[in-house]
C-alpha cells in the first residue's frame, strides 16, 4: 500500500513538473514574441521617423523645393554671407541673400537689419519653421504668402549687452537676438519675404 501511495506521489510529481514546464515554455514564447514585436515596433518607428525629417510648417507639396534633410553645408554659406555683410554694414549685400521673387523685397524689410548693425553677433544658428510660418497673412484684405515655402529661420543672436538698444517704459533695453524666416531652393537658402497670393 505504502509503495502504491510513493508510486501515486511520483507520478503527481512528474505530471506537475511537466506542467509547469510547458508553462515556462509558452511564458518564453510569450516573451519572445513580445520582443520581436517590440524591436518591429521600434525598427518601424525609426524608418518613419528617418522619412519624416522633414521641415515642419510646410505640407508635401510645398517641401518639394526643400531638402530632405538640413543641409548643413548651404546654411554656413548663408551665415558667412550674412555675418560678412552685417560687420560691413552692407544692406545691398544682405538683400542678395533674399530670394529674388516678383514683386522684388521692398526696401523697408531691412528696417530691422540697418538697426542691427553695430551689434556685435555672437552666434548665428538655424531654427525651425513654425507650424504657422507658411499660412498666408492678410494685409488690407489681401492674403501674402511666402516667395519660398519657409523651411525654418536663420537666427542672429547677439553678444550680451551688444544688441540693438530701445527704451521700453523708461528702462534701456537690448534686443538678444534677430531672425528671418528662410526658404530652400536648387541647394541654396535664401532669406524669405512675403509677395500677395496668386
Amino acid at each position: 500500500m505504502r509503495e502504491i501511495r510513493q508510486i501515486a506521489a511520483l507520478l503527481l510529481v512528474s505530471l506537475c513538473l511537466a506542467g509547469c514546464g510547458e508553462m515556462i515554455d509558452r511564458l518564453e514564447d510569450v516573451v519572445e514574441g513580445r520582443k520581436h514585436r517590440a524591436n518591429t515596433e521600434t525598427d518601424s518607428s525609426r524608418l518613419a521617423e528617418q522619412s519624416e525629417e522633414t521641415f515642419p510648417g510646410s505640407t508635401a507639396s510645398q517641401q518639394e523645393s526643400a531638402p530632405a534633410r538640413f543641409d548643413e553645408a548651404a546654411f554656413e554659406t548663408l551665415a558667412e554671407r550674412f555675418k560678412a555683410a552685417h560687420e560691413a554694414r552692407d544692406v545691398e549685400a544682405i538683400r542678395a541673400l533674399a530670394y529674388a521673387g516678383s514683386p522684388p523685397i521692398d526696401d523697408s524689410y531691412f528696417d530691422m537689419t540697418r538697426g542691427d548693425f553695430g551689434s556685435p553677433i555672437k552666434r548665428i544658428y538655424f531654427k525651425e519653421a513654425g507650424a504657422r510660418d507658411n499660412e498666408p497673412t492678410d494685409r488690407d484684405g489681401v492674403p501674402y504668402k511666402p516667395v519660398l515655402p519657409v523651411v525654418g529661420h536663420i537666427v542672429i543672436e547677439f553678444a550680451p549687452g551688444g544688441g540693438p538698444e530701445y527704451v521700453i517704459a523708461g528702462q534701456r533695453v537690448h534686443r538678444t537676438s534677430t531672425s528671418y524666416p528662410i526658404g530652400y531652393k536648387d541647394g541654396t537658402y535664401y532669406i524669405c519675404y512675403r509677395v500677395p497670393a496668386q
